[in-house]
């Protein structure tokens, strides 16, 4: 059974529908083994974030670089590692480029040749 995932995107008014096919994001990047630690630390990014906007804080307030809490930067540095290691890095990576950079790598190693 194909998957499609859908992004809805509205500007101006105007809806917009983008339409990525399961198969292609796979093919690039192939689906990792250990995808339940991902679903696990996403949902718990999830709640702990519905959590600190039940006390009335918005999205802005809580990823405002300078005043993002701890335990919400915590939560998120969770799902990093759980990430990296679905394709065997074990230590992580130093910051959120080095991450890019690898993926756009390994991207290149697979479609250079």
């Amino acid at each position: 059974m194909e998957r499609t995932l859908y992004l809805g995107l509205k500007m101006n008014q105007m809806a917009i529908e983008f339409h990525i096919r399961h198969q292609i994001l796979t093919d690039v990047f192939k689906a990792p083994l250990a995808v339940k630690a991902v679903e696990a630390a996403a949902q718990g990014v999830f709640y702990l974030r519905k959590e600190l906007q039940s006390t009335g804080k918005s999205l802005a307030d809580l990823y405002d670089p300078l005043k993002m809490p701890a335990e919400l930067l915590a939560a998120h540095h969770r799902l990093d590692l759980a990430v990296d290691a679905c394709y065997g890095i074990k230590k992580g990576f130093g910051s959120e480029a080095g991450r890019v950079g690898w993926l756009f790598g390994r991207w290149g190693e697979k479609y250079s040749a």
